[in-house]
C-alpha cells in the first residue's frame, strides 16, 4: 500500500515522471545490486516471474542486466502512479523475501526512492511494503 502527505498527492504525478526518478535510483545502485544478485540470479527471476515483475524469456535465461532492463521497462507502459508504485513493492517484497542482504538492499532502495521522489517532484512518498 501506499500513502503519501505533502504538496503532489502521489496518484496526481506525472506516471513519466516517477518512472525516470525510479531509474534513476536502480542506475546509482546498479553495480552494487549486480554484486548481490550475481549468486541468486536464477531463484531472483524466479520470483520475479511469478511476481508478474519480468517476462518468461527473460527468466529462462537470466542476467542481472536482462532483470532489471525487463523490470523498469515494463513500467514505461504504466499510466496511473499507483500502478508504478504497485510494481515497486513487489520489486521490494522479492528481495524481502529472499532474506539476508536483501533485505538491506530493498531497505535502501526504498529510502533512494522515497527520498529521489520527495526532491525531485515535492511527493512525500512513504512506500509500505
Amino acid at each position: 500500500t501506499t500513502s503519501h502527505t505533502g504538496t503532489t498527492n502521489v496518484t496526481q504525478a506525472d506516471p513519466h515522471q516517477l518512472v525516470e526518478c525510479i531509474k534513476l535510483v536502480f542506475d546509482q545502485n546498479y553495480s552494487s545490486l549486480g554484486s548481490l544478485f550475481e549468486d541468486s540470479i536464477d531463484i531472483i527471476a524466479s520470483e520475479m516471474l511469478q511476481a508478474g515483475l519480468i517476462s518468461r524469456h527473460v527468466a529462462k535465461k537470466p542476467t542481472f542486466h536482462l532483470l532489471i532492463n525487463d523490470f523498469t521497462s515494463g513500467m514505461v507502459f504504466m499510466r496511473k502512479a499507483d500502478e508504478i508504485i504497485n510494481h515497486i513493492i513487489k520489486f521490494l517484497r522479492v528481495l524481502l523475501e529472499m532474506q539476508g542482504p536483501f533485505v538491506f538492499a530493498a531497505e535502501h532502495l526504498k529510502e533512494d526512492i522515497h527520498d529521489i521522489i520527495n526532491s525531485r517532484l515535492g511527493i512525500e512518498l512513504n512506500i509500505n511494503v
